[in-house]
C-alpha cells in the first residue's frame, strides 16, 4: 500500500485483512487512518457549502435534474461506444468542456421546467394526492 497503488477493496471496506494481504493489527490501523482522512476531506468538501446565497448557488436547487439525466446521457455514450475512443488528451479536455455544458444546459430553470412532468408527473400526483401545492422550481 506505501508508495505503491492502494486496492480498491480499501477504500469500498468490503474486504478482509486476509484478501487485503495484511496481518489485522496493522491492516486495522491502515483503515483507521483511511477513514480519517475520507472523514476530513468530506468535511473540507462540505465547507465550502456556501452560508448566503449567491447567483450561482440557485442552480443547487435543480440538482435533482443534474443527477438523474447525466446519468442518462453517460451511460447512452457508452452504449454507443463514444467513451473508448476518447482518451487522447485533446478529446479529453473536449469532453471537460462538453461536460461542463452539460452541467449548465441540465442545471438550467428552463430544462427544470420541461423535466419536472417526467419526474412528477400530474396524473400520478393526482392519484396520490402528492405536489398539490408544489409548484416547479424556479
Amino acid at each position: 500500500m506505501y508508495g505503491g497503488s492502494m486496492p480498491l477493496a480499501y477504500l469500498y471496506g468490503n474486504a478482509g485483512y486476509g484478501e487485503l494481504g495484511t496481518a489485522v493489527w496493522p491492516g486495522c490501523l491502515e483503515r483507521i487512518v483511511l477513514y480519517a482522512v475520507q472523514g476530513s476531506v468530506s468535511i473540507a468538501f462540505l465547507s465550502f457549502i456556501p452560508w448566503a446565497a449567491r447567483s450561482w448557488t440557485d442552480a443547487g436547487k435543480r440538482t435533482v435534474y443534474v443527477f438523474l439525466f447525466h446519468g442518462l446521457l453517460l451511460k447512452t455514450i457508452i452504449a454507443l461506444g463514444i467513451y473508448e475512443s476518447w482518451t487522447a488528451p485533446l478529446r479529453m479536455s473536449l469532453a471537460f468542456l462538453l461536460g461542463a455544458g452539460l452541467l449548465l444546459i441540465l442545471s438550467h430553470r428552463h430544462f427544470a421546467g420541461l423535466a419536472h412532468p417526467l419526474l412528477e408527473p400530474p396524473f400520478l400526483q393526482s392519484l396520490i394526492g402528492f405536489g398539490r401545492d408544489r409548484r416547479v422550481v424556479k
